[in-house]
């Protein structure tokens, strides 16, 4: 980004890198301050991409947001990751996943994903136990060769 960029701002919540506090607390800095910012590139959590988009909307800052909703085939044909832009579905594996920000109704897409969150949750936990599985059976093996 530093190539790329005349300035780059790093934050994190805990501070570990860069500034500690959220993208959107540096953004309003900048906005406030008068800065001439012409285009503004979110990537990241959903709730993070929207109040960054909420916080440009009130300048006419063209925002760019980089979705990324669950992706199934990479095709568009699941629909898993249909997202209305503009009043219209699109497909973010096909059509994005940059998308204006202006553009995006996080409010579907914030809902649409909330839908899988319970496999996801049961998917993590399997894979959790497979890994101790694996790290169990890896164990008694060493112990057998002994």
């Amino acid at each position: 980004m530093r190539a790329v960029s005349d300035e780059l701002y790093v934050t994190t919540d805990d501070g570990s890198y860069g500034k500690k506090g959220l993208v959107t607390d540096k953004l309003w800095e900048l906005l406030e301050s008068g800065e001439a910012i012409r285009l503004v590139l979110a990537v990241g959590p959903i709730p993070m991409m929207k109040a960054v988009a909420d916080l440009t909307r009130k300048k006419s800052i063209y925002t760019v947001v980089s979705l990324n909703p669950i992706m199934i085939d990479g095709t568009g044909m699941c629909g898993g990751c249909r997202v209305l832009i503009g009043g219209k579905s699109q497909f973010a594996c096909v059509d994005g996943p940059e998308f204006d920000a202006q553009e995006v109704d996080f409010d579907v897409l914030i809902r649409r994903n909330r839908m899988y969150r319970e496999a996801e949750k049961r998917s993590l936990e399997e894979y959790q136990q497979r890994v101790a599985n694996e790290e169990t059976s890896a164990c008694m093996v060493e112990e057998g060769a002994r």
